[in-house]
C-alpha cells in the first residue's frame, strides 16, 4: 500500500479524528502534523512514520492505511457491502479507494 497521502486525504482525516477516531500510536503508523513528532521520521511534507510510539502523538492526526481502516471497519460492524456500495457508487474505485473509505466512514459517523 502507498504511504503517500494527498492533500485531501490529509483533510479527510482531520474530519475523522473531530468525528472521534483517534490515533493509537503503533510502530510503522502515519501521521500528520505541522512539526515531526518525537519519536517519528518525515516521510512527505507534514507527514511523519511513528518509529517509536509515544503518548504524546495522540494529538496528531492518524493517517491510515487501507488496511488499518478495513480493520477499523471491521470493528465498527461496517458492512463490507456498504463500503463497496460506497466506493463504487461515489466512483472512488477509479481512483483513491482509500480515500473513498474513508469518506465512507465520515458519512458513517455523521
Amino acid at each position: 500500500m502507498s504511504s503517500s497521502f494527498s492533500e485531501t486525504e490529509i483533510q479527510i482525516a482531520k474530519e475523522l479524528k473531530r468525528l472521534g477516531i483517534a490515533l493509537e500510536p503503533k510502530r510503522g503508523r502515519y501521521l500528520s502534523s505541522r512539526h515531526c513528532p518525537e519519536g517519528c521520521i518525515e516521510i512527505a511534507p507534514q507527514v511523519f512514520m511513528i518509529i517509536d510510539p509515544l503518548e504524546t502523538q495522540k494529538d496528531a492526526i492518524w493517517l491510515p492505511t487501507f488496511d488499518e481502516l478495513l480493520e477499523l471497519a471491521k470493528k465498527s460492524d461496517m458492512s463490507f457491502s456498504f463500503i463497496t456500495d460506497f466506493i463504487h457508487r461515489r466512483r472512488f474505485a477509479d481512483r483513491n479507494e482509500r480515500e473513498g473509505l474513508m469518506q465512507a466512514f465520515i458519512e458513517k459517523l455523521r
